[in-house]
């Protein structure tokens, strides 16, 4: 059996924009292929609250659709 890479975002080369931060985890969880409705419901999360919110939201997001986070 051929042991699959590991996919993973490096948020450290991130601009620290909050809509940026959202804006590649959308690309990326795009890439993962997340259903639209679960992406579009990820914004709607990160609206609701700080930048500490964003992040979290963004974080669980990606840390979901399997990606490790750098």
């Amino acid at each position: 059996m051929k042991k699959q890479a590991k996919k993973f975002v490096k948020m450290t080369t991130w601009d620290g924009n909050a809509f940026s931060v959202m804006g590649h985890t959308q690309q990326a969880l795009r890439e993962a292929g997340v259903e639209k409705v679960k992406i579009s419901a990820m914004i709607d999360e990160c609206t609701k609250g700080d930048y500490g919110h964003v992040l979290v939201t963004c974080m669980t997001a990606l840390k979901e659709a399997g990606y490790e986070l750098r």
